[in-house]
């Protein structure tokens, strides 16, 4: 539905992994995660691929 409507992914960041990524990379879909404020998480969301992080403080 995503690819359907040309629309791009804001999804919770504890709902992803490398897999889900790569499925939604793999239809064209750029993958935007929130509210990720662990810096261990998000270092594994940028090994992932994933393309935007939202975050309050990323220390």
């Amino acid at each position: 539905m995503l690819q359907e409507h040309g629309f791009d992914l804001d999804i919770l960041y504890t709902e992803l992994n490398k897999e889900r990524i790569d499925d939604l990379h793999a239809h064209g879909v750029k993958v935007n995660c929130w509210t990720c404020d662990n810096k261990d998480f998000a270092e594994k969301l940028c090994e992932f691929g994933i393309d935007y992080i939202t975050s309050n403080i990323l220390e």
